[in-house]
């Protein structure tokens, strides 16, 4: 919480091997955090509950990820140069 200054352990992330989650997107609306993940792998994290929403995998590592303004789709970049778009259908 960047307001109070208060800060949540997590201990890892459920069917994940990472020790360290520094690289993260935060989508627009905040109902989303992409974490970058290591063998291509991007995963969704919903900040309230800090569970896993889904992931997205690439064909190489993941350099960077972004959100686009309204939150609907988020691009992943890889090392094998393609840019992947991930929809996401919001109830």
């Amino acid at each position: 919480d960047m307001v109070s200054g208060k800060v949540d352990f997590v201990p890892g992330v459920l069917g994940r091997e990472e020790k360290s989650w520094e690289s993260h997107f935060v989508s627009p609306d905040g109902r989303q955090i992409a974490f970058l993940g290591n063998d291509g792998y991007v995963v969704l994290i919903d900040p309230h509950n800090k569970q896993s929403t889904g992931f997205l995998k690439l064909n190489g590592s993941v350099r960077s990820v972004s959100f686009t303004a309204d939150g609907k789709h988020l691009l992943a970049s890889g090392s094998d140069g393609d840019i992947t778009r991930q929809v996401f259908l919001r109830r």
